[in-house]
């Protein structure tokens, strides 16, 4: 049976991908073989990807967690294959743009892509990004079922609504700073400005006065 060029390439990464795994736990992906290791896994599959810097304190102290994390997922017998990768962010400007399309706050940072499209930046692969604190057990759930996580939606929406209690917050501080002020000139006004000039009183106005009474 004759094989096509394609389904060769398809068992070729299938099989790189898998020697990698066994090695060093998680798969180094980068932006020149990320869509071919993609393309390789199957409709369904989990990837669970480390965004890291090799500067970052962090990430240093994370890395054998999550390569812990790795080996534990990978030799998992579930319906859902996972597949634990990391993108050294340094590596290039593609990188660093593959970051920042995610909208990520630093490092590292994990995110987790639910494949349901043959390519990587396919619009129906369901992507969320963690927002739990780093641990192995907080990773692993993150990955089977996107605990902890919140989809790119869901954090721009949050973008948006901390933007505008930030702005609601700075004109309550300008309105107050102002009424603060005007208190200030009025006290000072009243201290230390003109007094009113009250009319003399002479013996006239004593006569008249007691005539009064």
């Amino acid at each position: 049976m004759r094989m096509s060029i394609g389904t060769i390439v398809a068992l070729l990464v299938a099989l790189v991908a898998s020697s990698v795994r066994v090695e060093g736990g998680a798969i180094p992906l980068s932006a020149s073989n990320a869509t071919e290791l993609f393309s390789a896994s199957e409709l369904g599959d989990v990837w669970l990807i480390e965004f890291f810097s090799p500067g970052c304190g962090h990430c240093r102290k994370f890395a054998a967690s999550y390569d812990a994390v790795a080996e534990r997922l990978h030799n998992e017998d579930e319906p859902v294959r996972v597949h634990v990768a990391k993108v050294d962010v340094n590596l290039g400007r593609a990188e660093k743009e593959w970051f920042r399309a995610y909208g990520l706050p630093g490092y590292p940072s994990f995110v987790r892509i639910e494949k349901h499209h043959a390519e990587l930046r396919g619009g129906s692969n369901l992507i969320h990004v963690f927002s739990g604190s780093r641990s192995v057990e907080a990773m692993v759930n993150f990955a089977r079922s996107a605990e902890h996580g919140k989809t790119l939606d869901e954090r721009e929406r949050e973008k948006q609504g901390d933007g505008g209690k930030h702005w609601r917050t700075k004109i309550v501080l300008v309105a107050s700073s102002v009424l603060a002020l005007a208190l200030v000139l009025l006290i000072a006004i009243q201290m230390f400005g003109p007094q009113p000039i009250l009319p003399e009183t002479g013996p006239a106005d004593a006569v008249r006065t007691k005539k009064k009474q």
